[in-house]
């Protein structure tokens, strides 16, 4: 009997042990939200989740829908297996923020949780640390749609395994992906929760389409995005479709180095199954 209870005690313990890091590898972004409405587009911001983006409605439909664990910013991947920003804390770094403001219609706004506030341009600006990289983030929110411009600096060397500059968790109900090349030919497919990376390539443009709301959503960059390494691609996952520009930076930054800013407008649509593909085109450009 005792060797029994002793048995069932390192199980209890070993399964204390493991749902408690379970539970603290990562921050979730449903705590400390506060909502900005621009027009038809809502965004809920998480304080407690490093100021990232949650939500992201437009005319009440989810874009982003609201998961606690689906991050839509900026990720340092790092040797061996760490991951640091937004919420991710696995290899046990944070993202530190070191200043935070925001505008709505040119006043500043020191934003609290719970609240919900209305203009027609917020410009939010945040700095912080992911590991070793300053990181200066933009987003400017309007009735036109999101514009996100991001930009790094070394403060000391930084090992790198990956860096998805922009990151975005959208929902799975688009099932259609559709995206112009640096071209001029596109390239298009159907999300089937397949855990596959789809297209992996530079592009002017993607967009996605859900055939039974007849909404659409796109990003789009206004300066071309042709570096060696880089590529957009769609994670096609169960829970959602998954979004990312991975950037082209060196596997060992050197204290010093920098980026040239890099911009990504996050846009919506209305259309039908026949006419989807012609109207994201038309939407996603200046």
């Amino acid at each position: 009997m005792k060797v029994i209870l002793k048995i069932i005690f390192v199980l209890i313990s070993i399964f204390i042990f493991f749902t408690g890091v379970s539970n603290a590898a990562n921050i979730s972004n449903k705590q400390g939200l506060f909502t900005l409405q621009s027009g038809d587009y809502r965004v809920a911001i998480s304080r407690d989740c490093k100021y990232t983006m949650a939500l992201i409605e437009w005319k009440d439909y989810k874009i982003v829908p609201l998961t606690g664990y689906g991050y839509n910013g900026a990720v340092l991947v790092y040797p061996p297996k760490g991951f640091v920003g937004c919420g991710h804390t696995e290899g046990g770094l944070e993202e530190n923020v070191k200043s935070f403001s925001m505008s709505a219609d040119g006043l500043i706004v020191v934003p609290e949780p719970g609240k919900i506030y209305s203009a027609q341009k917020f410009i939010i600006k945040k700095i912080s640390m992911l590991g070793n990289l300053q990181l200066t983030s933009e987003i400017e929110l309007t009735p036109n749609g999101i514009r996100v411009t991001r930009d790094l600096f070394a403060a000391d060397n930084q090992q790198i395994t990956y860096l998805y500059i922009f990151m975005f968790c959208f929902s799975n109900k688009f099932k259609d992906w559709y995206v112009m090349k640096l071209d001029s030919n596109s390239a298009e497919g159907t999300f089937m929760d397949s855990e596959k990376f789809l297209h992996n390539k530079n592009v002017k443009w993607a967009a996605m389409f859900d055939p039974l709301a007849n909404k659409g959503v796109g990003l789009f960059y206004p300066q071309t995005i042709n570096d060696k390494n880089s590529k957009t691609t769609f994670w096609d996952r169960k829970g959602d479709n998954k979004f990312y520009l991975f950037f082209d930076v060196p596997k060992n930054v050197e204290k010093g180095f920098s980026t040239v800013p890099k911009t990504v407008v996050v846009r919506a649509f209305e259309a039908e199954k026949f006419n989807w593909k012609s109207i994201a085109e038309s939407t996603l450009s200046e």
